[in-house]
């Protein structure tokens, strides 16, 4: 969030869900089967919120990482049926909570695909495992290069790409866990079979921790497979998939640090050390790379200041274009700031349309005014034609005609205009809001229940 990548602050949900599924509650199993169902509810909301965000392609490493905290949790104590039941359930709960924004997002990706980028990697699997390991555990700060190792890059990677690092702390706890491991192995009695459950849990734990490896390791056959796969295809890097491993490397630090004899009776202390370790690291580093971006955003603020205090009203009168010193035009850094002087951009910066707008039907919209008649159709593209064509009967890119005039206006003012939805879109919607409603008359009624039961907060637990 601090970088700028707001809709990526979701992944800190995963905890709580994860918390949620697998804590039990020591009830009376009527009031048991009420809690199980608002926590359903819960984690359902919370995947909703996922989606309602913007976490988008992001979703599926972190429905993996929830998967893989499920698994530790397996083999720390013994599989059991009831986290899966309850993840699969929330699963269902978040699209039926999404499913509006879902079926629309559908529509408008089905007409605009981004399947044309190449799609980069490293150059081995084990460049691929150090490359998570340098990004996991080592500032971008500290080490600039690390994009070189990648083949097949279309696009230059700055340093916002790379937030990933948790400090060098966590991998020294992990070290010590890894001995530990091994030493406990060596002395295991032999003959001393192992559950196949836990069996079961490693190996899905194992092909959870390989799938960023393998995707962002460059071959060329296995990159065409990847270039056929939905979501993966869209992508122009696959390196923000490395999020699937923070919580999982969370959860086990915690577990070796609660479990490991080298902390024993001393953990507050150890804590103390590690804390203050990644605070000092996180203070040390260098953050001009941020606080020098050519960006100023004041003109933006000081619009939605005046927006808010009612001193302006916001309009959009002409479609314009940025031209440099020379009077080209030019993808100007700030050419989406032009609705602040009622401009829209006709270039504007859109990454769905692609990085250059490669996908971006300009068709006869010209700089000039919004509302400027270009053979029986206005300068302004209708938006309801990205989404649902066949419904408004007009292609994806159309314009206005002049006999929408009014629709156009209305829509130049920020306000409602008259559109026509398709009859998936119109289904989704109605079952959207049906299960917001039983959704939120459930977690009121269990609220009442728990509250008329007098549970206490220290009936809930995580085993």
């Amino acid at each position: 969030m601090i970088i700028g990548h707001l809709n990526f602050a979701a992944i800190m949900l995963i905890p709580a869900a994860a918390a949620v599924l697998l804590r039990t509650h020591e009830v009376p199993p009527r009031t048991r089967r009420l809690r199980d169902i608002s926590d359903v509810l819960l984690v359902g909301v919370m995947f909703a919120y996922m989606v309602h965000s913007g976490f988008g392609s992001l979703m599926l490493p972190g429905i993996l990482s929830l998967v893989g905290i499920g698994l530790i949790h397996a083999v720390c104590f013994g599989g059991s049926s009831r986290f899966w039941i309850r993840l699969s359930l929330s699963g269902l709960a978040g699209i039926a909570l999404s499913l509006s924004k879902l079926t629309a997002a559908s529509a408008f990706m089905a007409n605009f695909s981004r399947s044309g980028y190449a799609l980069p990697g490293a150059g081995s699997v084990s460049e691929a495992l150090l490359l998570v390991i340098r990004s996991l555990f080592v500032n971008p700060a500290w080490d600039v290069d690390r994009a070189s190792v990648l083949t097949n890059l279309q696009w230059a990677l700055g340093r916002h790409e790379w937030e990933y690092s948790m400090t060098p702390v966590p991998l020294f706890v992990l070290a010590y866990g890894m001995w530990r491991l091994l030493v406990a192995v060596r002395k295991r009695p032999r003959g001393r079979a192992i559950s196949p459950n836990t069996i079961l849990a490693l190996a899905g734990l194992s092909v959870i921790l390989l799938i960023p490896i393998a995707i962002n390791t460059f071959q060329l056959e296995w990159n065409r497979v990847l270039k056929t796969l939905p979501l993966l295809k869209t992508a122009s890097t696959l390196v923000r998939w490395f999020m699937l491993y923070i919580p999982l490397v969370v959860v086990v630090t915690g577990v070796i640090f609660d479990r490991g004899a080298l902390f024993g009776r001393r953990q507050w202390q150890w804590a103390g050390i590690g804390l203050a370790g990644i605070l000092a690291l996180n203070v040390l580093t260098a953050r001009d790379y941020y606080h020098h971006q050519p960006y100023n955003p004041k003109p933006v603020v000081s619009a939605w200041h005046g927006i808010s205090e009612g001193r302006i009203v916001p309009s959009i009168q002409a479609i314009g274009v940025t031209h440099a010193a020379d009077g080209s035009v030019t993808l100007s850094l700030a050419r989406n700031d032009m609705f602040i002087n009622r401009v829209s951009p006709l270039f504007c910066y859109e990454p769905i349309l692609g990085y250059r707008l490669e996908g971006l039907p300009i068709g006869p919209m010209r700089p000039g005014p919004a509302l400027l008649g270009i053979n029986g159709l206005l300068n302004l593209k209708n938006p309801a034609c990205y989404v649902w064509p066949e419904a408004n009967q007009c292609r994806p890119g159309d314009h206005f005609s002049v006999a929408q005039m009014d629709a156009a206006k209305k829509l130049l003012l920020y306000k409602p205009f008259p559109f026509q939805m398709s009859l998936a879109q119109r289904v989704a919607n109605s079952i959207n809001l049906l299960v917001m409603i039983v959704t939120g008359i459930l977690l009121v009624a269990c609220t009442i229940v728990r509250t008329d039961n007098n549970i206490q907060p220290n009936t809930a637990r995580i085993r």
